[in-house]
């Protein structure tokens, strides 16, 4: 489908730039962002759910994953289940 049509929106500077600062960091542009959001609107049938960057601790624990850091790795299932059960039972006592 062309993308043809033009949507024109009046918005604060300071709104238009943070905005985009943090649309960069997701990795959309702003027109992106707006065919997201419409096409989001009429799947939803009204306003869609915000998508929103991690909080700290969320962004803190993607850093020591990428970093190696308190990686835990497991030959099996099972063996994670049994590392998941000794670990709960320690948290009790």
């Amino acid at each position: 489908m062309s993308k043809s049509a033009t949507v024109r929106a009046r918005v604060e500077p300071e709104v238009k730039e943070q905005a985009e600062a943090y649309l960069h960091e997701l990795g959309f542009s702003p027109s992106e962002a707006i065919n997201i959001y419409y096409r989001a609107i009429i799947r939803e049938r009204g306003m869609p759910i915000r998508l929103t960057l991690p909080n700290a601790e969320t962004q803190d624990a993607i850093r020591k994953l990428e970093a190696g850091e308190d990686v835990r790795r497991f030959d099996s299932v099972s063996d994670l289940m049994r590392w998941a059960d000794d670990d709960e039972s320690e948290a009790e006592d």
